[in-house]
């Protein structure tokens, strides 16, 4: 899937920003530094300023989303390389992207195997940012 025109153009922070002006309007109560923390979790998402960060995550709830992105892209990325590997390979090609051969399994069975494991993993990354803002609503 690749990005539309637009998403070329502005990427997708700068898009996932202004979604998130657009939703917060609805909420005209809301204090405005959960709003920061909203948008922070938006520009700091790819951990690195190397990587397209604007800012470094710069708390803890920031950081695990981070990674929660991070693992989502590397695994949607193993699992298209294994599922590009021929039939009854036990063993991908060299990735150079992951650095690493990849194992399919006995009989290089692969995607079936793993089906289940993906959905608990698919669950587990996709969750809303506001899951991981328990302090947002008062740390102790």
């Amino acid at each position: 899937m690749g990005y539309t025109t637009r998403g070329q153009l502005l990427g997708h922070v700068a898009i996932g920003l202004e979604i998130l002006e657009k939703h917060l309007g609805r909420f005209p109560d809301l204090r405005p530094e959960i709003r920061t923390i909203l948008q922070h979790l938006i520009i700091s998402h790819h951990g690195e300023v190397e990587k397209g960060a604007l800012r470094l995550p710069m708390f803890p709830e920031a950081i695990v989303l981070h990674y929660l992105d991070e693992l989502d892209a590397r695994l949607e990325q193993t699992w298209r390389i294994i599922d590009q590997t021929p039939a009854g390979e036990e063993l991908t090609a060299y990735a150079p992207s992951l650095e690493r051969q990849l194992y399919r399994g006995p009989l290089g069975e692969g995607r079936g195997h793993c089906r289940e494991g993906r959905q608990v993993v698919r669950m587990i990354v996709r969750r809303s940012p506001a899951a991981f803002l328990p302090c947002v609503r008062g740390r102790s």
